[in-house]
């Protein structure tokens, strides 16, 4: 993978991913960051470890919010 990366210039790992994928090989997206980050050829990005707000399904009182799911066929 290491060869790879040093053959073709690019910059992210969507990119060696894609063309890992192409080539039959199947590496899972995190793994091929940690490698690249363990050679010092990827950074840490601090805005993409900032903590994510969640949206939950709460109120104050109990039935006073519903949430249903529909299908059909």
């Amino acid at each position: 993978m290491l060869d790879i990366r040093r053959e073709y210039p690019i910059s992210g790992v969507v990119a060696l991913e894609k063309i890992l994928d192409s080539q039959g090989v199947n590496v899972p997206h995190n793994r091929i960051h940690r490698i690249l980050m363990g050679e010092g050829l990827a950074l840490e990005e601090s805005r993409n470890q900032r903590c994510r707000k969640w949206i939950r399904y709460e109120r104050r009182f109990s039935n006073c919010l519903w949430h249903a799911d529909s299908f059909e066929e």
